[in-house]
């Protein structure tokens, strides 16, 4: 009689720990999932990142070597073509900033830094850390609102 009462007591407890296990696999596998697809959206935002530095580096560099030899709307038009194609660094903001200043276009050189830190601060930490390129960018719009004045 005992030992069919301790058989019973067993297979009771062996399906609890079945069902316990069963749970126990369902919630990992859950967590498994999330963080699976955490790093998937992760590895995809990179490759997308790494595919717009790809296309507009080019073109940021042309529109420096505009810059540099005194092309400035050539310039403007390669910058806003990176721009366009969502190259958002702080380079880009600077020589924008630099050949407007070169134009004397001051409006349109605080337009475009500010632009740059609204733009670098949205992204900063999630692609890299922009807060040296924020920092350049809030000083010479101090420079270009104080030469408005």
């Amino acid at each position: 009689m005992f030992g069919l009462l301790k058989k019973d007591r067993e297979k009771k407890l062996a399906k609890e720990r079945t069902k316990k296990a069963k749970k126990t696999a369902e919630r990992i596998d859950r967590n498994s999932m999330a963080v699976m697809k955490r790093v998937m959206k992760e590895t995809e935002e990179i490759r997308r990142q790494d595919a717009i530095f790809e296309a507009c580096y080019p073109i940021y560099q042309k529109g420096e070597e505009a810059r540099k030899a005194g092309n400035l709307a050539t310039a403007i038009s390669y910058f806003e073509q990176a721009r366009r194609g969502g190259y958002v660094v702080p380079a880009l903001y600077e020589s924008y900033a630099m050949t407007y200043r070169k134009m004397n276009d001051i409006p349109k050189e605080i337009a475009i830094i500010e632009e740059g830190i609204r733009e670098l601060t949205k992204i900063n930490g999630k692609v890299g850390d922009m807060s040296t390129g924020l920092r350049d960018l809030t000083e010479r719009l101090e420079k270009a609102k104080a030469k408005l004045k």
